[in-house]
């Protein structure tokens, strides 16, 4: 058999029942609309009382709406129309789950005899029915204060009090009940949605387990299933990862609400049906399809599908190797409602902090060039905390740093310090300017004779790369200033001490202006690295 077959069906059976699904809610927000035209009358009235109140000189206000239990009198009108909208919802729901459960029983046999292909000559497969009834009573459908039941219920009394909430807060802010009203359709919109999502949730739910329930009745030729998901962009992490597998036939598939994965049979080979008959059929081969796991089906997405579906910062972390795929899957219970999964959240996966950090990342607009981040993204996936870089990322840092030098489009003042001193064929004077790099030579080798007598700038700045590609300096990355992200290099200074030199040198670059910002041998160096600085951490300690 055509494995694309078995796959076209599954598709098929899914936009069928969303079709389904999709023409039920269409009722159920008519059915609601009409309530709220009668929501909104009761509102059309309180605005009569409204305006007549203030032309009677009075000043309408929260305390107004309380008055002659006009307030309550309006909560119990919305909660009828709720209620009443409730029941309508739940003997929709009903409706449909049961043309669910019918339609799950044709897809079931379907799906079945396609994954075990045409039967050897001579054999027949029956098919089972299944116990409808005891599905239903899996369902709750049989209950009188059912699962569904009390939660639609709960919708109306919350909805009830949204809507008078919604009321009392307009009146506060001064707005009268038309004004209110928009606010208000907001927060019974809310009421809707949640009404929405349960019965297509419990809908699908229904098709489901009547799926599992045939291929149980059917066990001599289905031995399990395979969770299939739509493996499209609007398809969960949590479902990509599910996506092709494997579960045994008292495994429920327990999707997540609104869920749309469906279930696949894993039939029995043919050799393995025969021996239950006492048949030799091990010369017909395996007809199973074979469905490729999500998580290898999602590696060969392009990087703008994986980031839609992951969200920028959590496809950062996981491009980092902070987590695979398989473990975005959590599993809650309910319980009413048993089990569901869903996707993890980076908190969870990472720890609040790794997941502020990447969400930081992301919000940076870095998080997309992960797997090829640029050495600004490195320096600051280090100062984060993020993660540890690997050598050959740190080799790319120091590359990238040594190469930038000072900025000798950028000029200095000379300082007092400074003036007098011969350089450039003449005599410094304060106020004038130098190109960086000379600047610092003149204040550190040529006034405080850091660096040996006789060092050239040329010699100057040869030894600051020198500390940069020393693979004995340390490497430590701060903010400046709660601003900058820097990163410092420090190398004891041996040979290149001068008479006023210190035990270290000291090399910073700052992230952005993409060059050194200073290189000298500070007195204290500890001092030094701690002022003005921020989120300090070590890629390397001092050797």
């Amino acid at each position: 058999m055509p494995e694309g077959e078995i796959f076209d069906a599954i598709e098929r059976f899914r936009r069928e029942l969303l079709a389904n699904e999709r023409q039920a809610a269409s009722e159920m927000v008519r059915v609601y609309g009409e309530a709220w035209k009668r929501i909104g009358q009761e509102l059309d009235h309180l605005q009569v009382e409204y305006e007549a109140a203030k032309a009677r000189g009075e000043r309408p206000d929260a305390d107004w709406i309380f008055r002659f239990n006009r307030a309550r009198a309006f909560r119990d009108q919305v909660e009828r129309e709720l209620l009443a909208f409730a029941q309508y919802a739940e003997g929709k729901v009903r409706e449909q789950q049961l043309e669910a459960i019918e339609a799950a029983e044709r897809h079931a046999e379907e799906l079945t005899r396609r994954a075990l292909g045409k039967p050897p000559a001579g054999l027949v497969v029956d098919w089972n029915r299944i116990d409808r009834v005891a599905v239903e009573t899996i369902l709750g459908m049989v209950q009188v204060n059912s699962p569904l039941h009390r939660l639609l219920l709960s919708i109306s009394r919350e909805g009830a009090q949204a809507a008078e909430d919604a009321l009392v807060q307009g009146m506060l802010l001064g707005q009268n009940p038309r004004e209110v009203a928009r606010a208000m359709r907001r927060a019974l919109g809310t009421t809707l949605s949640r009404a929405l999502t349960i019965a297509r949730t419990e809908t699908l739910r229904a098709h489901r387990e009547a799926t599992r329930a045939s291929y149980q009745a059917n066990s001599d030729v289905v031995k399990g299933w395979v969770w299939h998901s739509a493996a499209d962009e609007r398809t969960c992490a949590a479902c990509w990862a599910m996506h092709g597998t494997e579960h045994r036939l008292d495994e429920i598939l327990d999707d997540h609400p609104n869920g749309r994965c469906a279930m696949i049979p894993k039939t029995r080979t043919w050799a393995e049906i025969g021996r239950q008959y006492g048949i030799d059929l091990s010369d017909i081969p395996d007809t199973n399809p074979q469905i490729e796991l999500g998580v290898s089906l999602f590696e060969k997405l392009s990087q703008e599908q994986q980031i839609k579906i992951l969200g920028p910062a959590k496809y950062a972390a996981w491009r980092d190797g902070k987590f695979a795929l398989s473990d975005i899957v959590g599993r809650a219970r309910s319980r009413e409602w048993g089990t569901h999964r869903y996707e993890k959240s980076l908190a969870e996966l990472l720890g609040a902090e790794k997941a502020k950090g990447y969400t930081r990342l992301a919000l940076m607009g870095a998080a997309k060039d992960a797997g090829q981040y640029s050495v600004s993204d490195l320096i600051r996936i280090a100062g984060l905390g993020l993660r540890e870089l690997n050598d050959d990322e740190l080799q790319r840092i120091v590359e990238k740093i040594t190469k930038a030098g000072f900025n000798r489009e950028h000029s200095s003042l000379v300082k007092p310090e400074m003036a007098g001193i011969f350089w450039g064929g003449k005599y410094l004077k304060v106020g004038e300017r130098l190109p960086t790099d000379e600047w610092h030579f003149v204040k550190h080798v040529l006034v405080r004779q850091e660096w040996p007598e006789g060092t050239s700038l040329t010699g100057y700045l040869d030894s600051l790369r020198a500390v940069i590609r020393n693979p004995e300096s340390g490497i430590m990355i701060s903010k400046y200033q709660g601003i900058y992200w820097q990163v410092a290099f420090i190398m004891q200074s041996g040979e290149y001490r001068g008479v006023g030199g210190g035990d270290f040198i000291l090399v910073e670059y700052r992230d952005g202006y993409g060059f050194w910002i200073t290189g000298f041998q500070p007195v204290d160096l500890q001092r030094q690295l701690q002022s003005y600085r921020s989120d300090i951490r070590w890629l390397r300690k001092i050797k």
